[in-house]
């Protein structure tokens, strides 16, 4: 599946309506969302792609592990997490099998933090109100 399957409809709403992990099972297909900072000057936007990953019969279980990865990475670990790749290392060297990118419409993925060290009062934490 390359950028001549999908049309210029589907790819303008890719940011807003795809997940972030497709499996189509059938076809043995992984879809991945990815993101990362522009490189243009002054950009608000992050770049994104797709990557489109043929697997077969392994398709389930890279789908598993991408789905590890993402909870892994959005979640607060108490434990040491799963890690599947250990049992399966050649899905960390893959190269997907197309790309294709799409334009990103929200602004830039940061952290925000909803705490803030009031001045004086530097041993309790103190939630402040956007304005």
């Amino acid at each position: 599946m390359n950028q001549d399957y999908l049309s210029d409809q589907l790819i303008e709403q890719v940011d807003e309506c795809w997940p972030d992990l497709v499996l189509l099972l059938e076809q043995g297909r992984v879809i991945i969302k990815n993101y990362q900072p522009s490189t243009a000057p002054n950009a608000l936007n992050d770049e994104g792609w797709l990557e489109f990953y043929d697997l077969a019969e392994d398709a389930l279980l890279a789908f598993t592990v991408g789905l590890f990865a993402f909870l892994t990475e959005r979640s607060t670990q108490v434990e040491s997490p799963l890690d599947l790749t250990r049992y399966v290392p050649d899905l960390a060297t893959l190269d997907p099998t197309s790309q294709v990118d799409f334009p990103s419409k929200h602004l830039r993925l940061h952290r925000l933090h909803l705490w803030r060290v009031a001045e004086g009062e530097q041993d309790r934490l103190v939630i402040r109100r956007r304005r």
